[in-house]
């Protein structure tokens, strides 16, 4: 099963990281007030993690909004809230 986990690296930033066990692709959307500042993606034993920097314009609450496409052509989307210091 996907995972995700958010780490806030200040008052505007956050890395965001997706384990996927079967190395699905992910990929991000537009999301309106954030804007990726950094992507990477690694390979352990729990599978591929994709791994976003991201920061957003001004304190608030946000929707970082990403996308995969399996193997059998359905999407999948995930909405992850990103809440900056208000």
């Amino acid at each position: 099963m996907d995972s995700y986990a958010i780490q806030k690296n200040s008052e505007k930033s956050f890395t965001v990281i997706i384990t996927s066990p079967h190395s699905l692709a992910w990929r991000p959307l537009d999301s309106e007030g954030i804007n990726i500042v950094g992507n990477d993606s690694t390979v352990d034993e729990n599978g591929r993690n994709y791994i976003w920097t991201v920061e957003v314009d001004k304190p608030g609450t946000y929707e970082f909004r990403i996308l995969h496409q399996s193997g059998d052509g359905v999407y999948k989307k995930l909405v992850i809230p990103l809440i900056s210091a208000t």
